[in-house]
């Protein structure tokens, strides 16, 4: 099974088991944070609820973040010029790590990550699979105590691969985000 694997799926396990792999270690000697937000559009284009752990935390703060959302019609419909029809939905998995840069509980952030997104377009149509990277740029507010966390952040999306049948329109999608949630 996984001698058939693409190249890109490789790399993206590879990701993944790194980021678990330190999330375990650091759990040990690392008094960490844990945070669960809401962000509209940012990692994963939409809305999405999200699981973001510290790993990390001397001179600055690495983090890992997984989360699910999904795209509302709407933003589908004007984006890629498709008619008022029922039946548009579009679901993505966001993954990324971050790396914050700050005292107490103002950080600046930078990211990579990945996001997998799959949708249907109308009743009866085909489906689009798309991979794809996204690095962040933006603030993160999070005090050490815990408590109310924000983030905000300029996210571009760029297309690395497509599985499905329905084309992306666009290579690179200049968005950003911003999420509210609770530190504990």
């Amino acid at each position: 099974m996984i001698k058939n694997a693409s190249l890109e799926g490789r790399f993206f396990l590879l990701i993944i088991f790194s980021l678990l792999g330190n999330m375990i270690r650091s759990q040990e000697n690392i008094s960490s944070k844990t945070s669960i937000y809401m962000e509209l559009l940012g990692n994963a284009a939409g809305l999405s609820v999200n699981y973001d752990r510290i790993i990390y935390e001397k001179k600055f703060i690495v983090s890992a973040c997984i989360g699910a959302g999904m795209v509302p019609a709407n933003l589908i419909r004007r984006g890629l010029n498709v008619p008022q029809e029922k039946g548009i939905q579009v679901y993505g998995l966001p993954v990324s790590c971050n790396i914050s840069f700050g005292k107490k509980r103002h950080h600046a952030e930078l990211g990579v990550g990945a996001t997998y997104q799959k949708g249907m377009y109308g009743v009866g149509h085909d489906y689009s699979k798309t991979l794809f990277g996204v690095i962040r740029i933006g603030y993160r507010y999070q005090k050490a105590n815990g408590g109310f966390f924000w983030k905000a952040g300029f996210t571009p999306f760029f297309r690395i691969k497509e599985y499905g049948k329905i084309s992306v329109p666009f290579f690179v999608l200049p968005i950003a985000g911003i999420g509210f949630g609770y530190s504990i």
